[in-house]
């Protein structure tokens, strides 16, 4: 393949979900266009992130001898540009802006991960090693920012400011071909030099997590009502210890933590009061799941009971709300009432249309009216009365009309999506509602992504928060959304980073007869720039009427017979994508 130059993107940020805008200028009668890129950045922990931009300063020489604007080798320089970073879902804290090399050697970077250098680093980062460009790199400059005042706090924005003299150890000849050749365009005496400044970001970010808690019985039937499943916002820096609650009626078994989703199933727990004391880092995660898990008090088989009780009675409720009956029983012979585990109870209600009754004794009003709670065990039962109001002002004359008694529909949009390796996509949560007894529907509404719980099938491949999905690894997986008792469910399908080869041509091929294939179709799904072709073709016994290595090839086959076209392509960060086709003859 023929070798071509790779340029680099003029103060291009190539970093995870900041976005930046670079306003455009004139280099020697050509507009250099404004860009937009992401940066990918690198983790040390406690909320630290690293990236490294790269400008660069072109100068030329007229024919008639003078320097364009009077910038020349050796000469001052300054280059000012604006920036505007945005991290959704998360919070600035600070940041900090210095030259990546001083002389021609990186800075020394005190809190890099253990085996990373800043050489290393810069790879990770930008994708082609730092020797690449070791020496078209300035010697000899300094950066500083000015804040730029926003009101969001996941963006910061700031005018960056690169200055110092115009010198490396080898600039790059722009007057030059890649070969060494001079560039036929050129008047003789012109020549033209461009010199790079690597800039290091240092950006402290945090952000808010949750801790789910939940209670289940070790065969996995939900303890809520009888204990206080929630959810607890944690805050970057505080520190948390979730321990099992108590309940005369169940025995803890033990918990399973696991962090950004839900905990595996199975009889996996661990035994201890809970997973301990910890200081939240919002780099490390941003969803805490802990499940405790208990199983009830049996009582002996061999004590005898003789009556049955029921608490409360009578009990009054609105609409809409739920309360936790609790049972005990009379040891026979005897005045001594003990508990029995709600669990082991079998409720119902008078009529499930004002109430309704789980396995574990929580009662939930459904509709105004008057009805029963009754309670079973052991041959033994008892039952209590309820009465349901509607849900409305605790003193009618004064108050409110009472509120309608709604239902709730759950939707995940869109129901598939794409996301590049590294890149983010977003799913929104959307929800309608209507009376119950009523048929239509309100409008979709949009959820705040917050106020939902989202997860992924395979966090091996994406990540989700707030809906907001991050590619891991190519691949498909599951994101579901949950909301006020509902569910749903989309697709994700995560693709790299590497370009798409496209090829166009007539379905038909003739036997001695030119044919042209064309490339123009190919693309970066990150929006990198194309910057190489080659073809190969097998069978056919082609005549190269073109060069192999152009975006167009025009070929004459000269036998019939299966063809096999493939194409590779290249982007300006070195990544190659290939796709094979069978020409028919």
């Amino acid at each position: 393949m023929k070798k071509q130059k790779k340029r680099l993107i003029l103060f291009s940020l190539l970093v995870g979900l900041l976005v930046l805008s670079v306003l455009p200028m004139n280099l020697f009668g050509a507009k250099v266009e404004a860009a937009e890129s992401t940066l990918p950045t690198v983790s040390v922990g406690g909320g630290v992130y690293y990236g490294v931009a790269l400008g660069s300063y072109p100068v030329w020489r007229h024919n008639d001898g003078t320097w364009q604007n009077g910038h020349r080798p050796d000469g001052p320089f300054t280059i000012t540009h604006p920036y505007t970073f945005t991290f959704p879902g998360w919070t600035v804290v600070d940041y900090e802006v210095r030259p990546f090399a001083s002389g021609g050697s990186p800075v020394s970077i005190p809190d890099l991960p253990a085996g990373m250098t800043p050489e290393s680093m810069f790879q990770q980062l930008r994708g082609y090693s730092w020797d690449d460009v070791r020496k078209v790199v300035g010697t000899n400059y300094t950066v500083s920012s000015v804040d730029i005042p926003v009101s969001d706090p996941s963006t910061i924005s700031f005018n960056l400011t690169t200055s110092g003299v115009l010198t490396a150890e080898r600039p790059i000849p722009l007057h030059l071909n890649p070969d060494g050749t001079r560039r036929e365009e050129l008047l003789p005496n012109v020549v033209g030099y461009e010199y790079y400044f690597p800039v290091l970001i240092r950006l402290e970010l945090i952000r808010e997590g949750t801790a789910y808690i939940r209670h289940y019985t070790t065969d996995g039937q939900s303890l809520n009502g009888i204990f206080n499943d929630r959810d607890e916002t944690l805050i970057h820096g505080q520190t948390y210890n979730f321990t099992a609650p108590t309940h005369p009626e169940y025995r803890y078994v033990g918990y399973k933590k696991r962090q950004d989703a839900p905990p595996e199933s199975g009889p996996n727990w661990t035994s201890g009061t809970g997973p301990g004391s910890f200081k939240y880092d919002s780099s490390q995660f941003s969803k805490y799941y802990v499940f405790f898990y208990f199983e009830p008090n049996v009582p002996p088989p061999d004590k005898q009971y003789d009556a049955l009780e029921i608490q409360p009675d009578p009990w009054e409720m609105y609409v809409g709300d739920t309360k936790a009956y609790t049972a005990k029983a009379r040891v026979k012979g005897t005045s001594t009432w003990e508990n029995i585990p709600s669990s082991l109870v079998n409720w119902t209600t008078g009529s499930g249309t004002i109430a309704t009754a789980n396995s574990f004794g929580v009662v939930q009003g459904k509709s105004a009216g008057t009805t029963t709670v009754k309670g079973t065990w052991n041959g033994l039962s008892d039952t209590a009365s309820l009465t349901v109001k509607p849900k409305a002002d605790p003193d009618p004359g004064t108050g409110p009309d009472p509120e309608p008694v709604m239902e709730y529909d759950l939707d995940i949009h869109p129901d598939s999506n794409v996301v590049v390796v590294g890149r983010t996509a977003k799913f929104d949560a959307r929800y309608r509602e209507r009376e119950v007894g009523k048929t239509e529907w309100s409008e979709w509404k949009l959820l705040p992504g917050s106020s939902a719980l989202w997860s992924v099938q395979r966090p091996d491949i994406a990540s989700v928060n707030a809906g907001i999905v991050t590619g891991i690894k190519g691949g498909f997986t599951q994101v579901t959304v949950e909301w006020n008792g509902l569910t749903d469910t989309g697709l994700l399908e995560v693709v790299p980073p590497n370009p798409i080869p496209v090829i166009t041509g007539p379905k038909e091929v003739k036997e001695g007869r030119p044919v042209t294939l064309s490339g123009k179709e190919s693309y970066s799904p990150v929006g990198a720039k194309i910057v190489a072709y080659e073809w190969e073709i097998e069978g056919g016994n082609p005549t190269y009427v073109s060069a192999y290595d152009e975006e167009e090839i025009t070929i004459i086959f000269g036998d019939p017979g299966q063809v096999v076209v493939k194409l590779h392509v290249w982007d300006d960060q070195k990544r190659e994508g290939v796709v094979t086709l069978g020409a028919p003859n």
